[in-house]
């Protein structure tokens, strides 16, 4: 990732932090639903189009997308600040939560987002918490897995 490269609109990219020291970023499933809130709710205030994501105890991955007008920087802000807040108050914690400002890389081809969304979605089985990625309830993967399903019945009954 160069930080110097900017983020244009229309580009996918591979969004990305850890916890602080390689901790726990989330400690019980209400964190995880807390920050898929806050990632969900500001993505749309924000333009920014969520393709792929899964999160992980100490970290998480998304595909991202700005729209025109948009801003990854200020929607990665606020859902990183929103967190680290709600973690400190809930578990009597202080300073950051994160190793630093979430970092990307701009995915240029087809190919290359293929391989992405393999990489992120495959995580939670590569870290041997769930066997199957559908398993992993943190993640968009049962979405993909559902429209695909439908997209092959809507197929078969024509």
């Amino acid at each position: 990732m160069n930080r110097y490269e900017p983020i244009v609109d229309g580009q996918h990219y591979h969004v990305f932090n850890r916890g602080n020291r390689k901790q726990p970023i989330f400690g019980d499933d209400s964190d995880y639903r807390s920050f898929l809130k806050k990632f969900r709710d500001s993505s749309w205030k924000y333009k920014v189009r969520v393709v792929v994501y899964t999160l992980m105890p100490n970290h998480f991955h998304s595909v991202l997308v700005q729209a025109a007008g948009g801003s990854i920087e200020r929607l990665m802000n606020s859902v990183e600040s929103s967190a680290a807040k709600r973690f400190n108050m809930k578990y009597g914690k202080a300073g950051h939560l994160f190793q630093g400002r979430y970092r990307y890389n701009r995915i240029d081809s087809d190919t290359g987002l293929l391989v992405a969304a393999r990489y992120i979605h495959l995580n939670p089985v590569t870290a041997r918490l769930v066997r199957c990625p559908e398993e992993w309830p943190y993640s968009d993967f049962a979405e993909y897995v559902s429209m695909a399903d439908g997209i092959e019945g809507v197929l078969e009954s024509q």
